[in-house]
């Protein structure tokens, strides 16, 4: 692994400068913490709250099944057996 340095990394306006593969993890780098988790739910409850108001959310929602709403084909492979 080739060590890269990070200069003047700013994390929460704690200034650093050490290797990359010594930094500690990023608030919301960590999906699995109480933090990201607050977060998260802070910010689906937002975006819930603003799109319940929306007038046109039913009609946007139908527009973007309709768009993704067709037949998906993979590459071909053959099967043995």
């Amino acid at each position: 692994m080739v060590k890269v340095k990070v200069a003047d990394y700013c994390n929460r306006g704690v200034r650093r400068s050490e290797p990359k593969t010594k930094q500690k993890t990023i608030w919301l780098e960590d999906p699995d913490s109480e933090e990201v988790n607050d977060f998260v739910k802070k910010q689906v409850e937002l975006t819930e709250s603003v799109l319940k108001k929306c007038e046109t959310r039913e009609k946007l929602h139908d527009k973007l099944t309709k768009f993704y709403d067709y037949p998906k084909f993979g590459a071909p492979f053959r099967e043995c057996g």
